[in-house]
């Protein structure tokens, strides 16, 4: 990145000419890299790069790092193997690509897919006017279960690049991901990867090839809300192997060398409209005609590369070296036709100027780090107005101390009671040794020296003693017991003290549950340390330590899970673990209303209570806004109940709710003479709501809590003299009759199911239909991927029928095959958990009756009987009620 530095600036100011570097030498070395081929190569060009990164001047990277104008920091987003990393590799090398970071784990070089968001900091230079650009990139995981550090990207990030693969299109995972960005408001720019695979591998035709590329587009015009005009301003199309890139600009300057610019301005307007071209001798003329004409886009973008490709695999290599070097493109002289990749890379570089073209579009597009950083605040913050305001009275009374930089990513170190932190400048500049005020989400202010700085390119760590805003800093910071790893520094205490947090978004859910237990009990302490410090680099996985020293592990799938224990083990604990069965969370649900209302009243004092219960209604309404919506369900049944006719009804009165795994119960009144509540009153109600509260969290099937349930209160009776110390004995008959009025309520459970999408070959669809069948997964629908021999099989599949399926996908399909899983909602389990009729409940199998085999499973775990005793749920009275029905 640092090869067309030119001398002056490499020597710097000539005070100190014998530490400069020999600019010389480097030439010759970059010359002789061209000429070489295999890993020596490789080698020499990685050690060249850390020469230079090592050896550039101070005063030289602190003027580049103190000019935001010239920075942009990037989040590069995308499925899984759509080609992210990849394309950050060939901007760091001109040549073949290889994995090398400060971060990199073992098992990312084996298994050669991203597992952290891992940062880089590149310099170009604008060969066109000589000026320096300085590009953070952030390279975000693409795994199904790991999407959730999108969030800590886009808080850092002046926008995001979504890479889509060519053959695999839009995924779920990029659909996700395209909502969650237009919910940030975060700028967009999309680019096409992997486009050499429809030529090299597909061999498809051109127009199959255009047709292909339109599909995309149009899908990503639904998803961002956007016009085909300013679709095609900010997407691009990329081969990052073959070093080709190439958007409107960049076609529009090819074509401009040869054409008349009056005579092809419009190319920019209808590339990717709906209307075509009919080609005479001299002469273009636009038609609406589809059968009869050629589209724009395969005439004037696909059709060329196809030639290029087609030239320097077919042609005699001979001849292809002669008309390169015409052209000013040096190659080797090569004999046989196996270095074609070479050949084709010198070639795109030197049309489309693959790096040069990459930086202007990513300058021309995003905005500076100084002016986005003031647009994030709405993001970062939820006091951002009066921050703010706070930051302009501050500049007006001339307050020196004030900068402030965000922390939202973290990585052990080699010593585990340590971390790397990365982090983004938000105002001011911050300098090493000098002390700071750090906050954490809805934490205490704590002192923190800040001693060393970094930024990072590759493998090499380039220690900074200041740092500027919109810097991408990462510092080493001790662990202090925290689990949150986003925390705000500066040194404005009564800033650091307003600043409020925005909670993480969660784009996933850890409804995938494993229990872990100590192989050796002295363990169990270093256990539960290891798991709180894993906790920081894994924020999407939730802990649980009971006080048996059972840990219960909730994920949002078995990958992440994996990668957690196999940490714990070899890293954070050192110890031996034991692992259960992975299991999943249930909810139980009442189906239909209760028909019979359940009283219930104290023995000792003169207190009486009725209830009933059924579905809550609304389910469906408040699933569709969850859908519309990227806000929390929490915030969703918050505004649905603000909205509900209940404010409008005086005869609705509504007592409590309480919102569990998204799903909302509630409890209201349906008494007709709504006396005033004096004081009394009101300590028995507060007694009724936590009454309902410990009914839902805990409820009568499984101890799992309770979905989509209402509780009405029919009749009420409360004595005029009462003891307060009589609350515990309210509860207890509240909860009583909340549990009988629920199991007349014929009572489901329903569990957590995931959306599947599956790729694979037509040869395959057999097998992987089978494959879900026995999984119990409900088929949504399938068809084929226009211009791919792939079909798409999207499904509903129960996450505890989820375990072991993308390898037993792999294997019966060959490794043809690829699955994207993400949290969808929740279904009913099949059967009746109370069904004792016809099923014996000690010998009941999951075929028979799948809801009362899972509903006996759970019980066994808890440590409960595996059947229901009805005469422990209804009092003698009821029973003799339902004997008469």
């Amino acid at each position: 990145s640092y090869g067309n530095l030119d001398e002056s600036i490499l020597k710097a100011d000539g005070k100190n000419e014998k530490k400069s570097i020999n600019y010389k030498k480097i030439k010759n070395s970059l010359e002789e890299i061209d000429t070489i081929f295999g890993s020596k190569k490789r080698l020499l060009f990685k050690s060249l790069n850390e020469e230079l990164f090592r050896e550039l001047k101070e005063f030289f990277l602190y003027k580049i790092l103190k000019n935001p104008s010239i920075h942009r920091t990037l989040l590069i987003v995308g499925s899984l193997q759509h080609g992210k990393t990849t394309f950050i590799h060939s901007l760091l090398n001109n040549e073949e690509i290889e994995f090398c970071n400060v971060f990199l784990r073992n098992d990312e070089q084996s298994i050669k897919i991203s597992l952290n968001l891992t940062p880089y900091s590149i310099l170009f230079t604008n060969t066109s006017s000589s000026n320096l650009l300085f590009i953070n990139v952030l390279d975000s995981p693409g795994h199904c279960n790991l999407i959730d550090d999108i969030d800590s990207g886009i808080r850092l990030s002046d926008g995001s690049i979504l890479l889509i693969d060519v053959l695999e299109g839009i995924t779920i995972i990029s659909k996700k991901i395209l909502k969650f960005i237009a919910y940030c408001k975060s700028k967009l720019y999309i680019m096409i990867s992997r486009i050499d695979k429809l030529i090299l591998e597909l061999h498809i035709p051109s127009n199959d090839f255009a047709n292909r590329i339109m599909s995309i587009v149009g899908i990503i015009e639904s998803h961002y809300n956007l016009e085909k005009h300013d679709i095609a301003s900010r997407i691009g199309f990329l081969s990052a192997i073959y070093g080709c890139f190439f958007n409107l600009n960049t076609i529009n300057q090819l074509y401009f060398q040869k054409i008349d610019r009056t005579i092809f301005f419009g190319l920019n307007r209808w590339l990717f409209s709906d209307k075509s071209i009919l080609i005479g001798k001299n002469i273009i003329i636009l038609s609406n005609l589809y059968h009869s004409s050629i589209s724009c886009f395969d005439y004037f973008i696909i059709t060329p590369i196809y030639k290029i490709f087609n030239y320097c695999i077919s042609e005699n290599p001979k001849k292809i070296y002669k008309i390169a070097k015409k052209y000013g493109i040096y190659l080797q002289k090569i004999i046989n036709q196996s270095n074609f990749r070479i050949i084709v890379r010198k070639i795109m570089y030197k049309i489309f100027n693959y790096k040069e073209s990459i930086v202007k579009s990513i300058f021309e597009f995003f905005e500076s780090s100084s002016n986005s950083t003031n647009k994030m605040f709405n993001f970062l913050f939820y006091n951002s107005f009066e921050i703010n305001e706070l930051i302009q009275k501050n500049k007006r009374e001339g307050f020196l101390k004030q900068n402030l930089a965000i922390f939202t990513r973290s990585f052990p170190l080699t010593n585990n009671s340590k971390f790397f932190s990365t982090g983004r400048v938000l105002i001011g500049s911050f300098r090493g040794n000098e002390k700071y005020s750090l906050k954490r989400t809805d934490s205490n202010i704590k002192p923190i020296s800040l001693d060393t700085q970094y930024i990072i390119q590759a493998s090499i760590k380039k220690n900074i003693k200041i740092s500027y805003i919109g810097n991408i800093i990462n510092i080493e910071n001790n662990y202090d017991g925290f689990n949150d790893n986003i925390y705000v520094l500066g040194q404005d205490e009564n800033l650091i003290r307003r600043v409020k947090i925005r909670n993480r978004h969660s784009l996933n859910k850890p409804y995938f549950k494993v229990s872990i237990y100590p192989y050796y009990n002295r363990d169990l302490s270093r256990l539960v340390s290891a798991f709180k410090k894993s906790s920081i680099i894994y924020h999407m996985v939730s802990i649980k330590v009971q006080e048996s020293g059972e840990i219960t592990v909730a994920s949002p799938g078995e990958f992440i899970s994996n990668l957690l224990l196999k940490d714990i083990c070899d890293f954070y604990a050192l110890a031996f673990i034991k692992v259960s069965d992975p299991f999943t969370s249930v909810c139980e649900v009442a189906h239909e209303p209760s028909l019979i209302k359940c009283n219930g009243k104290s023995n000792t004092i003169n207190f009486f209570i009725q209830l009933i219960s059924g579905p809550v209604e609304s389910n469906t309404l408040i699933t569709k806004i969850s859908n519309v919506s990227n806000d929390s369900s929490k915030d969703i049944i918050k505004k649905f109940i603000e909205h509900n006719v209940w404010k409008i009804d005086p005869n609705f009165n509504l007592w409590s709710y309480i919102i569990e795994k998204e799903s909302l119960n509630y409890l209201i009144s349906e008494i007709s003479d709504n006396k005033p509540i004096t004081y009394i009153e009101k300590s028995i109600k507060k007694s009724i709501i936590n009454g309902f509260i410990l009914t839902c969290k805990n409820g009568p099937l499984c101890k799992e809590s309770l979905a989509w349930t209402k509780f009405a209160i029919t009749s009420l009776r409360i004595p005029n003299n009462i003891v307060l110390s009589t609350n515990f004995e309210i509860i207890e008959v509240t909860r009583r009759v909340a549990i009988s009025a629920f199991i007349l309520s014929s009572p489901r459970l329903i569990e957590p199911n995931y959306f599947a999408q599956i790729s694979t070959p037509f040869e395959t669809l057999k097998v992987v239909f089978n494959l879900l069948k026995n999984r119990r997964a409900s088929l949504v629908k399938d068809y084929p991927l226009e211009g791919s021999p792939k079909y798409i099989i999207e499904a509903l599949l129960p996450i505890i029928e989820s375990i072991g399926i993308e390898i037993d996908l792999r294997y019966h399909t060959q490794g043809q095959s690829t699955i994207s899983i993400i949290f969808e909602n929740w279904t009913h389990i099949p059967g009746n958990p109370l069904d004792n009729d016809k099923i014996n409940q000690e010998k009941v199998s999951y075929a028979a009756n799948p809801s009362l085999f899972v509903m006996q499973k759970l019980r066994k775990k808890k440590g409960l009987k595996p059947y229901i005793s009805l005469n422990k749920v209804f009092d003698e009275a009821l029973i003799l009620r339902l004997l008469v029905k």
